[in-house]
């Protein structure tokens, strides 16, 4: 009787332990196909913002026309860049080399206007992130950079408005003068001068249009890479199905 009683605990506590195991089995299958899921999904996302974007090289094999974005992108920021140098450089060439004597007035150069010379510097600055830029687009290390690129074409724009806004604020003043603190127009003495320096601001403000556009370029090729945001109600049912 003792051997029985035994056996039938010993079974009764085998059922017990493995019917209280079974639900938990269920449980931890359950969340285990959901993690998956979840982890599957967001390494989905992550090949799908990153590496067809361009911003994730995998050792360094990325083909810059496996890009999308980039491939549409490539050759009119290029082109742009490339524009902009030879005509920073001759707003450089007229400005420096503007000067014009006057014999009622005496002698008139841009290094008497300080405007004149913070646009010299901001087009050189201006040349110079061009040529590299233009330069580091064949560098596959670099290509893929959006970012940096969005945000110097951003401050390289804001700076020449500044440097713009000065200049033309002379040339009104030359061709105009301010009657309030009694300057008269300079154009009339110094034609030459204010000749050369419209032109001169005409190029500038063509380096302006072409960083414009650039920074569009850029804003486009960053903001590219994500994904634009859900309306509520498809977040509501994505939500339901996770």
């Amino acid at each position: 009787m003792g051997v029985m009683e035994s056996e039938q605990r010993t079974r009764s506590r085998g059922r017990t332990s493995s019917g209280t195991t079974r639900p938990f089995g269920m449980i931890r299958d359950h969340w285990l196909g959901v993690a998956k899921k979840k982890v599957r999904r967001e390494v989905d996302l992550f090949f799908e913002v990153f590496l067809i974007h361009g911003e994730v090289t995998s050792s360094d094999k990325v083909v810059r026309e496996n890009i999308p974005h980039v491939q549409g992108t490539w050759a009119p920021s290029y082109i742009l860049r490339l524009f902009v140098i030879p005509v920073s450089v001759a707003s450089i060439w007229l400005t420096v080399t503007n000067h014009q004597d006057n014999s009622t007035y005496g002698n008139l150069d841009f290094i008497n206007l300080l405007g004149l010379k913070y646009m010299v510097c901001i087009s050189a600055i201006s040349a110079g992130y061009a040529l590299a830029a233009a330069v580091s687009s064949w560098v596959k290390c670099l290509v893929t950079k959006a970012w940096f690129f969005f945000v110097s074409d951003q401050v390289v724009a804001y700076l020449l408005v500044t440097s713009g806004a000065a200049v033309g604020e002379i040339v009104y003043l030359a061709y105009k003068g301010d009657r309030d603190v009694t300057w008269s127009e300079a154009c009339s003495s110094y034609g030459t001068f204010c000749t050369r320096l419209k032109i001169a601001l005409a190029f500038h403000a063509l380096t302006l249009c072409c960083f414009f556009v650039l920074a569009v370029i850029s804003a486009y090729r960053v903001f590219s890479m994500f994904e634009p945001p859900l309306p509520s109600k498809d977040k509501e049912v994505e939500e339901r199905t996770t």
